[in-house]
């Protein structure tokens, strides 16, 4: 009898200890992934359009419209003088704004990657809240984003509100954890 409650008593243990193998797996297994997920994001926002949006995005640019940084958005482009002539100014503010909701959509992704566990929420905070905060500080572009949302049914930029609000509570927890806006 006291031979069997010994073999129990190990089979709990031996099973505990299987438990115990298994979650710490599975931690660094998401832990990976997360980390995998982050440097992939770091990837998508390095595109040469991506990166043009992030310089345009910047305190000095704060109070310029629209149009004013698609001419600074195209410069960035084509820092050469062209062999053609170049589009008119409404034609580069497009340009701009098309690729400004191409980059404003990957923290769209990444709030949603946040949300299910993809992604974690303090290595992404601390990467890109500033790049949040310039958005924010922009409004005049915001402005324009919100006109050109008004002509839809459906308020597109529901998880963009998502992230600049946990970007919010993010900062006001943290407020020196973030690389800084000169990068």
């Amino acid at each position: 009898m006291c031979q069997i409650l010994l073999y129990c008593i190990s089979g709990i243990i031996g099973a505990i200890l299987s438990a115990i193998v298994v979650c710490v797996s599975l931690g660094k297994t998401t832990a990976a992934k997360q980390m995998e997920n982050q440097l992939r994001l770091r990837e998508m926002f390095g595109t040469e359009k991506r990166w043009a949006v992030h310089t345009v995005l910047r305190e000095e640019n704060v109070h310029k419209t629209p149009e004013e940084l698609g001419e600074l958005y195209w410069k960035k482009l084509h820092p050469q003088p062209l062999e053609m002539e170049e589009p008119p100014a409404k034609e580069k503010e497009h340009e701009f704004m098309l690729a400004l909701y191409d980059y404003l959509g990957l923290f769209e992704l990444a709030f949603m990657m946040i949300k299910s566990g993809q992604l974690n929420k303090d290595a992404f905070f601390t990467s890109y809240s500033y790049r949040i905060d310039n958005y924010e500080n922009m409004l005049k572009l915001r402005d324009a984003v919100k006109e050109d949302d008004k002509d839809e049914d459906v308020d597109h930029w529901k998880k963009l509100g998502g992230i600049l609000n946990k970007n919010h509570k993010w900062r006001k927890h943290n407020p020196k954890q973030t690389q800084s806006h000169k990068e």
